[in-house]
Order: structure tokens, then sequence, then C-alpha cells
């Protein structure tokens, strides 16, 4: 016999699954319950389901006693008898989990990270010629154990680099250039406002302070 997986899955327009679901806390895979369609009964409640596309994430599979048959797994309980173990197993493909993420966080732009998964914290964006300006930011951040990904490429427009932070979707972009004098232009991949502010301030008295504790 197939053992029971309980799956974990995450609404997209894109999914590769259908699920259906009930604002009740109802859902199933179509390939469990295929006589459902969008708008039928919910089977719990009575109220229409909805149909959507889904990613599945993880899932839970319930192996029962099978592979302890097999092994001859057992163990003594508290009346000393044996018995044998019951199994399960718990997988989350990180792949997987990573195209969930993109998929939900996301714009016409590229990827939005959000921070908690984010490879970087923050994305150092070189213009003109500003190398030096550029080395000290990244290295006043590395000081303070951020994770920084710095673009100095050379011969490519600002467009360019700006255009493929957006698509990267690191959290935070830091530009500099000759246009932001001493100033460091910060901005949210996730929100439009543009801020410009200097070392210290970025270190000390921005609004992002907090993630500049020495020492972490």
């Amino acid at each position: 016999a197939l053992p029971i997986s309980h799956e974990f899955q995450v609404e997209t327009k894109n999914g590769e699954d259908l699920i259906f679901r009930c604002l009740c806390g109802f859902a199933r895979n179509k390939e469990i319950i295929e006589d459902l369609k969008d708008g039928s009964p919910c089977p719990e409640c009575g109220k229409a389901i909805e149909a959507v596309k889904s990613i599945e994430v993880g899932n839970i599979f319930d192996l029962g006693k099978k592979f302890s048959k097999d092994f001859d797994l057992k163990f003594t309980d508290e009346d000393g008898k044996e018995k044998e173990v019951i199994i399960g197993c718990y997988g989350i493909g990180i792949s997987r989990l990573m195209g969930s993420v993109v998929e939900v966080h996301n714009d016409e732009h590229g990827i939005i990270w959000p921070e908690e998964i984010a490879p970087y914290e923050f994305h150092i964006v070189t213009l003109s010629k500003e190398m030096d300006k550029s080395e000290e930011v990244y290295n006043k951040l590395v000081e303070a154990g951020k994770e920084v990904l710095w673009d100095d490429r050379e011969g490519l427009s600002a467009g360019e680099k700006l255009a493929d932070a957006d698509l990267i979707g690191i959290p935070n972009r830091l530009v500099l250039s000759a246009k932001t004098g001493d100033k460091i232009e910060h901005k949210s991949r996730s929100e439009n406002e543009v801020k410009l502010l200097d070392i210290k301030e970025l270190l000390k008295e921005s609004p992002y302070a907090d993630r500049f504790k020495e020492g972490t």
C-alpha cells in the first residue's frame, strides 16, 4: 500500500497543482477528490469551494509500520512489551521552496526576496567611478556583520545595473555615484521611496540602524 501523504501547498497563479479550498479550513488536491470543481459544495460545511493553482512546498508521509516490519525495528513499552515503531518522514524541497517564494514575491521587474531568506541583505551598485567610496561602504557593512553583494562591473550603463538589481531582488539597494556625492542612495526593493544617507546615518541614525549592531 502507498503511504498516506499530507502536502503543504502555497497558492500561485503559475502553480502546477490544482487545489480546492474553503474558508472553513477544508483543502484538498484535485488528484485526491476528482469529482469536485470550482463552486462545488464543501464536503465539510456545504459552502462553495474555490479552485486555485498552487505549488507543493513540502509533505509529510505516514509510513505506518511498513519499514518497521522490513527491518524488524521495535521498542519496549512501559509494560515491557515489544512493539513495532510507527514511522513518518518529512520533506521540504529546497529548490521547490525557493521557486515558491519567487512565485509569490515578485513584480514586473523581478524577484523581491523577503529579508528572512534573502541571499544578501544589501546590494551595492557602483555607478561611474566611485570605487573608493563603494569599497568604504562595503567594508563598513561587512565589519558590521552584514551580507553584501557589490556590483562593481565596468562597461555597463546605470540603467543596466539598476535593472539587474531589481531582477535579483536583494532587499536593500545602495547606489553610489557622482550624482549622490557624499551620500548613499538607499531604496528598499519592496518600496518606491528613495533616501539619501551618509555613512553615519546609515549605520547609526537611520530607520535601518537596528540592522547595524556592532558584533552581530
